[in-house]
């Protein structure tokens, strides 16, 4: 039985001031410093009212003592998270604080439901107690002889009951969500509205498992973590629990503060869980957003090529500072400065002017920037000097107060070293230039003139103020200057250097052409920092350059004299290829002719000696005829120009096989042709070069021997072939005859292309000495190559190097 000392109407009075004060705030979430301590005041009030009461032993009133620690101490969390600022996390604290408010406040409403239970079990009880006498009742009213009194005195079995019926409605208008499960399966006994709203179900789910109602949760530690604490009796409390919730038909990611306790029976035994949930999803979310907001922040700042850091407070606390800073300026790691003051890390920086700025950005809140500052920063490797440009920009919270400072530094330590050497090394080439006979001058990386040296003033009879304020054009030819400034304007644009043969005017009025070249000189970045520019006299050059065109232009009139004439030789030597073709070859006829009709009719009749001279006469017409032919073949070869086509020589090599087939099988021969490609050219041409290599190879068999010809093909590019006269560019057909015949010496590999070259005596071999240079002329002719290879008696090799395409 739970007895609360003290009189009712003061214990109520109390009870009801905290409790419309907890609600109050728990509903309006609006907590200030005030407040805070009054409310800490008067719950501390409470718990001693009823810690000096026999109710202090249940563990209501325990969970009721631990609310009650838990909402004092964020209090003062919140009071401290106030007076620093810090909105962010005073956000965070008072949605907590809200849920152990509204945890405070349920354990409130079961004890006085708990209290109301007894109340009615006593008040039933009385008279039965009385006439029994039991000593051991009658010993605990004397105990609680305060609590009997006030009992009777104040509350009726009316006002209990009342109590108990109310209880669910108290539960349903609390801004949380509560339900109850009992049992070893969890099975809802009590859900209120907030509750129901939060899973998106009805009161349907009273007298259903939960674990049934629950099935859209994304997983089961949520279950897990209540059957837990029925299992145990141990609380579960988690902050901004992330759960998968089924909402209006779709799964959506919700976040809530949770309180799971287990609920027991007078004797102590646990029936159930009570689950106490308050949703911050959008309280979790904002600061989830924030939280990656910030951290994009840090890792732009991070990953910034620009040394970057943060300073917070009066004291320029360090927060941040990226890889740049650290490792260059600063020389430490992030650990050995973070949360430390900035002029305590850096003394050395407080004899020099940055402490003031950093006073004077904090106080204004106006962003500070210098060019080419000068610092001395210590660290474990001694002291640096820095030349850097900078800027301090303020940092304002929400209330558009300053409440730190961005710094970014940009080390220009070796731009600037470089300026200092540049005018030292430009005052030292001023020097050098001033007594030099060419023209020098430099120009400003936009083009702007700024130098001349004392030739051009000598030159031209300009002053450096003449020349600087009317403009080097003044003494640039006026045909020029139109094509001067284009150029120069192009170069200032592009970077590129700047070459041009311009005239300039003398002093006496006289022009002489001048070669002027000007050169952008840079920096390590690449920077134009400014250009340097010479003209040369180029004059006399140019005047010998003009008498030489002159000449040329005479020369070229001659040669187009020896052109016409050379084409006149030409139609001569096609008119001697036409008298080949008729005029000489019609006496050879008839002479052939007589000799025939005399071999056939009076050949008899001659003497042996005759005999032999006629033979003689017969092979020196056969010959003759030859010769004609394959001189006519030779020139129609020269003649031909760009009557080009595809052919196909795989088609072409089959007909010329069908030619040879009669001598093949006389001689047991055969000629072996693998898959050939199709090329540009001349189809009658390239039958006559492959007809006079067969021929050849034919013609030089070794005796006893069947000839034996293989023809193969394969494709190359110019580059593989690595010949000089090839292009790179082009892709050729490398062709390979090879026979087994007698073969000849290699050197006289090039010789057997030339006319009427033999390396056999004449009655051994027939031939006119003409065929291979045929060949030769063809292959040329095509835009290609011929060459031959062999071993006297293990037959010859011609590999001809034709392009695919012309």
């Amino acid at each position: 039985m739970y007895t609360i000392n003290s009189t009712s109407n003061k214990t109520s009075s109390i009870i009801s001031e905290v409790i419309t004060d907890l609600k109050s705030l728990s509903q309006n979430n609006n907590f200030s410093k005030q407040q805070l301590a009054s409310i800490s005041e008067k719950i501390e009030k409470l718990i001693s009212v009823l810690d000096n009461t026999t109710i202090s032993d249940s563990h209501e009133f325990q969970k009721l003592f631990n609310a009650k620690n838990k909402i004092i101490e964020l209090s003062n969390s919140l009071v401290e998270n106030l007076e620093r600022g810090d909105d962010l996390e005073a956000s965070n604290t008072k949605a907590i604080l809200a849920v152990w408010i509204d945890n405070f406040l349920l354990h409130n409403e079961l004890i006085q439901f708990k209290f109301n239970e007894i109340v009615q079990k006593d008040s039933l009880d009385n008279h039965s107690y009385k006439d029994h006498n039991n000593s051991d009742l009658i010993h605990q009213q004397d105990d609680n002889l305060d609590f009997s009194d006030s009992i009777q005195g104040t509350i009726s079995k009316a006002a209990a009951e009342s109590f108990k019926q109310k209880l669910p409605s108290y539960l349903a208008q609390l801004p949380l969500g509560i339900c109850i499960a009992t049992g070893e399966d969890l099975v809802f006994q009590f859900a209120n509205e907030k509750y129901l709203e939060i899973i998106d179900k009805d009161i349907s789910i009273i007298g259903k498992k939960v674990s049934d109602t629950l099935i859209d949760i994304d997983s089961q530690l949520i279950f897990n973590a209540i059957k837990n604490v029925y299992d145990t009796g141990e609380v579960y409390i988690a902050n901004e629990v992330l759960v998968k919730l089924e909402r209006y038909g779709q799964f959506k990611n919700a976040y809530f503060d949770l309180v799971c306790e287990p609920l027991r029976e007078l004797d102590n035994s646990i029936s159930g869980v009570v689950v106490i949930c308050t949703e911050v999803t959008e309280i979790a979310s904002s600061r989830r957003a924030l939280e990656e907001s910030e951290l994009k922040f840090r890792q732009i700042i991070d990953r910034s090529p620009v040394a970057k850091t943060i300073l917070r407070g009066p004291e320029f606390k360090v927060e941040l500072a990226n890889k740049r800073m650290l490792d260059f300026f600063w020389r430490r790691t992030l650990e050995e400065v973070q949360g430390r003051p900035f002029l305590e890390l850096f003394p050395e920086l407080e004899s020099q002017v940055f402490p003031q700025r950093l006073l004077q950005v904090y106080s204004t809140g106006i962003a500070h920037s210098e060019n080419n500052a000068l610092a001395y920063v210590d660290s474990s490797d001694g002291r640096k000097e820095y030349i850097f440009d900078y800027e301090y920009a303020p940092l304002l919270d929400e209330n558009k107060k300053v409440d730190g400072i961005l710094i970014s530094a940009y080390d220009v330590t070796d731009r600037v070293r470089s300026e200092q050497a540049l005018k030292v090394s430009e005052d030292r080439f001023k020097s050098i230039a001033s007594v030099m006979q060419q023209f020098i001058w430099t120009a400003t990386p936009k083009g702007q003139l700024d130098y001349f040296n004392e030739a051009i003033y000598e030159f031209s009879g300009k002053t450096e103020e003449d020349l600087l304020t009317n403009g080097w054009l003044s003494i640039v030819h006026p045909d020029d200057r139109d094509e001067n400034i284009k150029l120069w304007l192009q170069s200032i644009n592009t970077g590129k250097d700047f070459i041009f043969e311009h005239r300039f005017r003398k002093s006496n009025g006289d022009y002489r052409w001048q070669l002027s070249r000007a050169v952008a000189q840079r920096d390590d970045q690449g920077t134009i920092l400014q250009w340097v520019g010479t003209s040369t006299d180029i004059h006399d050059q140019i005047k010998f350059q003009e008498t030489l065109e002159d000449l040329v232009d005479a020369r070229t009139k001659d040669l187009s004299i020896l052109n016409i004439e050379l084409q006149s030789s030409n139609q001569d030597l096609e008119s001697f290829a036409y008298i080949s073709s008729h005029d000489l070859q019609e006496p050879l006829r008839k002479i052939q002719t007589f000799i025939n009709i005399i071999l056939d009719s009076d050949y008899e009749n001659l003497s042996d000696r005759g005999k032999s001279y006629f033979l003689r006469v017969e092979s020196a017409a056969a010959r003759m005829k030859n010769l004609i032919t394959d001189l006519l073949t030779y020139s129609r070869t020269s003649a031909v120009d760009k009557d080009f086509e595809k052919v196909n020589l795989q088609e072409l090599l089959e007909e010329i096989e069908g030619d040879f087939i009669e001598t093949l099988e006389d001689k047991n021969g055969n000629i072996t042709v693998e898959s050939m490609p199709i090329v540009s050219g001349v189809s009658f041409q390239l039958s006559q070069l492959f007809v006079n290599l067969i021929s050849n190879s034919i013609k030089f068999a070794r005796d006893g021997v069947p000839p034996q010809i293989k023809i193969s093909s394969k494709i190359l590019s110019g580059s593989e072939i690595n010949i000089p006269n090839l292009y790179t560019n082009q892709k050729y057909v490398e062709i390979t005859l090879q026979d087994n015949g007698i073969g000849f010496s290699q050197e006289y590999a090039s010789k057997i292309f030339e006319v009427f070259q033999r390396l056999h005596a004449k009655g051994t071999y027939d031939g006119t000495g003409i065929g291979l240079a045929i060949c030769k002329k063809i292959v040329d002719k095509h835009h290609g190559l011929i060459a031959a290879s062999s071993v006297p008696g293990e037959g010859a090799t011609f590999t001809i190097l034709l392009p695919l395409e012309l």
